[in-house]
């Protein structure tokens, strides 16, 4: 299915559910909508995709886990409802409308608390099919009501996610609006931008409201695109200073390989301490999520570069070995020659990385910003001692260095522009890196394009920022 019905609506994904939004004064508006949403369109207009310059609508979906929130819908009698039962089966995944289905009765049949069939809820039909198709699933009318049974017959003449890929990418797309107790999500892939607010920071085994969110994150993120040219700029916003490394926040605890399609060329991430603008339904939340699709011309945000600590050039890359280890990075760079034209320093600071990848697949940056951050920040530390034997053995087993000459990099000082700490810690059979990465507020990572014959490197600097 193609045309101005081939949009994403939603992303949802199907592992997690929607939450109402907070209850709010609505004294003069004793039947309100069930979710907090732009303008309903008008039947005429309804489905179609806004021109360039015209403003777009937001789509708002609602899934319905529980008998309490079936009742809720049901009661109101407005909307369409997407049984969804699994399998490839349409006429098994039939869309209701609340207005005139004579099977809703039946529906409340069920125990109060959370259903074993989960149900999807839109006040807009064009909009469900869309949801429906985004998720991969297939769809068809209820047989008891005719009307329904021509509409989806002119909107959607069979179920396309039968015959395409899940992972197809729509040729249109509308923003999306997400509103829930514990997050909002707002993204519009046609401008490139996705933001979400949060209650907290988003931690790699987050629960609740959180994991929700970051599975909304990550399905809104995948439809960004470089387009060859541009970069992905992300930006964690809190006015909290509490320590966090901003490259895990905004990629390493999504997921970095949702980040693929958008980091082709190359991504820029900040950390500003200032509390996030409100969400779109006007609440306040301590933390926000930005990411956009940027010209890789347009400067920082927040930040400007100052003073070189260290520069590292050319630095050996082993790009046949996949994911980067830390440690072979570390090595490398305690290896190679390097500039320290600044004193030690202990404030924020950030990371400017130029990767030329060698043959093979073309790399993204969102795969390698975190190991290659972690090692330039690690290799401007010095270990303070901490079981320093048995560090330096698992060090060695895994680098290809003696136990002693892993003791003496660790240990060494005239590197360590970023003072000493406790930087690595057992962990299973190897080690767990701790370098100082959370003082970096700004961090870039430039993809630069394959030079045939040629083995890939990387060039490193780090610097202060005001």
């Amino acid at each position: 299915m193609t045309g101005r019905h081939d949009v994403l609506a939603t992303l949802v994904e199907p592992e997690f559910e929607s939450v109402p939004p907070p209850t709010t004064n609505r004294a003069h508006d004793p039947a309100p909508p069930i979710c907090a949403s732009a303008p309903r369109r008008s039947a005429q207009g309804m489905g179609s995709v806004p021109q360039d310059g015209a403003p777009r609508e937001t789509a708002v979906l609602r899934t319905i886990t529980t008998r309490e929130e079936l009742q809720e819908v049901i009661d109101r009698r407005r909307g369409y409802l997407y049984n969804d039962y699994g399998g490839r089966e349409p006429r098994l995944c039939p869309i209701h409308d609340l207005a005139t289905c004579p099977w809703l009765a039946s529906m409340l049949r069920v125990a109060p608390g959370p259903l074993s069939l989960r149900k999807l809820w839109s006040e807009d039909l064009p909009e469900l099919i869309v949801a429906i198709q985004t998720r991969g699933k297939v769809f068809g009318p209820c047989r008891s009501e005719p009307h329904l049974v021509r509409s989806l017959a002119e909107l959607a003449p069979a179920s396309p996610s039968q015959h395409e890929r899940r992972d197809a990418r729509p040729a249109s797309l509308v923003p999306v609006l997400q509103i829930s107790q514990g997050f909002v999500l707002q993204a519009d892939p046609v401008a490139a931008v996705v933001r979400a607010w949060c209650p907290s920071r988003l931690t790699f085994e987050p629960r609740g409201d959180m994991l929700r969110l970051r599975n909304a994150l990550a399905n809104a993120v995948t439809l960004l695109d470089s387009d060859g040219a541009r970069i992905l700029h992300a930006v964690y916003v809190s006015e909290r200073d509490e320590l966090a490394d901003t490259e895990n926040v905004l990629f390493y605890n999504v997921g970095m390989h949702r980040f693929r399609r958008a980091t082709l060329r190359g991504l820029r991430f900040e950390r500003r301490f200032e509390p996030p603008e409100p969400s779109p339904d006007r609440r306040t939340f301590p933390h926000q999520h930005h990411y956009a699709m940027i010209d890789a011309a347009v400067p920082p945000a927040r930040w400007s570069a100052g003073r070189t600590l260290a520069r590292w050039e050319r630095v050996p890359l082993d790009s046949s070995r996949a994911p980067l280890r830390v440690t072979a990075l570390w090595r490398a760079l305690h290896e190679s020659p390097v500039e320290l034209p600044g004193p030690d320093y202990a404030g924020w600071f950030g990371v400017r990385l130029h990767v030329q990848t060698g043959p093979g697949p073309v790399a993204d940056a969102a795969a390698l910003v975190k190991p290659l951050v972690d090692a330039v920040v690690a290799a401007l530390h010095r270990h303070d001692g901490t079981d320093l034997d048995e560090l330096s053995r698992r060090v060695a087993m895994t680098s290809g260095l003696e136990a002693g000459a892993a003791a003496g990099l660790l240990m060494r000082q005239d590197r360590a522009r970023l003072g000493p700490r406790r930087l690595l810690w057992r962990w299973k059979d190897g080690v767990q890196w701790n370098p100082g990465d959370d003082a970096c507020v700004l961090g870039e990572l430039w993809i630069e394009p394959p030079v045939p014959a040629e083995p890939a490197w990387f060039r490193a600097e780090v610097f202060e920022v005001g």
